[in-house]
C-alpha cells in the first residue's frame, strides 16, 4: 500500500513489513466477511475484490459507502444488518 500511496518515496527502503493479504486469505478455512467502500480514499476497492476472490467459501462481500475511517458509521443502515446476517449464517447458535 505504501508504494501505491507514496510512489515518489523510496518506501521499499523504509518499510520491512510485507503483508500479502490475498495469500493469507486463500489459506483460510473459516467464514470470511470482507467489508469495504468504493469511497475509501486509502485502500482501493479493487483490493477488497482481490481478497474476496482469493477466499474459499463460505465468504461474503459487504459493500458499504463512505470514507476509510467513517464508512461503517455512514453506512450503519447497511453495515449492521450485513454484519448480523453474516454472523447468523456462519456461527453456530
Amino acid at each position: 500500500m505504501a508504494r501505491k500511496l507514496y510512489p515518489f518515496m523510496p518506501v521499499r527502503l523504509i518499510t520491512r513489513l510485507e503483508y500479502p493479504v490475498s495469500e493469507f486469505v486463500s489459506g483460510l478455512r473459516c467464514p470470511l466477511l470482507v467489508v469495504h467502500s468504493r469511497d475509501d480514499e486509502i485502500i482501493p476497492f479493487a483490493m477488497a475484490e482481490v481478497n474476496y476472490a482469493s477466499a474459499a467459501e463460505p465468504k461474503s462481500l459487504l459493500e458499504i459507502w463512505g470514507d476509510h475511517n467513517n464508512g461503517f458509521l455512514l453506512s450503519r443502515d447497511r453495515y449492521l444488518p450485513g454484519l448480523n446476517e453474516f454472523i447468523q449464517k456462519n456461527l453456530p447458535q
